[in-house]
């Protein structure tokens, strides 16, 4: 599921076309093998569909979160701001975190978890 969604956060907002190129893409002259890569294709896509449904696809931080990031680690607005954001995201995306969750929560995890750009050398 994490290759599928770092696939997807890639790709966006390009997937289905992508996907569409690949399948025109595809040129071999051997029919048991071009059969065998629209099958795995089909199985990308249904996957691509049943985390979409799930609401698991792209990782749901709240709104808000990057103010709330600068005031409890008293930063100014720049790139560590959403590097912060962006490992946040990644540990969604690897499954280390939850989706959708409160901003307390997101807070809580970077306190006891903090990743480098947070903390001080």
């Amino acid at each position: 599921d994490a290759a599928v969604r770092r696939f997807v956060r890639d790709m966006d907002p390009y997937v289905e076309s992508m996907l569409l190129f690949a399948r025109a893409d595809l040129t071999t002259k051997f029919e048991d093998k071009r059969l065998a890569v629209f099958a795995r294709m089909d199985e990308l896509e249904e996957r691509i569909r049943a985390l979409e449904a799930a609401e698991q696809l792209r990782p749901a931080l709240p709104s808000g979160i990057g103010k709330e990031i600068m005031k409890a680690f008293d930063l100014r607005p720049g790139p560590t701001v959403g590097e912060v954001k962006g490992h946040l995201e990644e540990s969604i995306i690897e499954g280390r975190l939850p989706s959708g969750e409160n901003l307390g929560f997101y807070i809580e995890f970077l306190r006891n978890s903090p990743p480098a750009m947070l903390v001080d050398d």
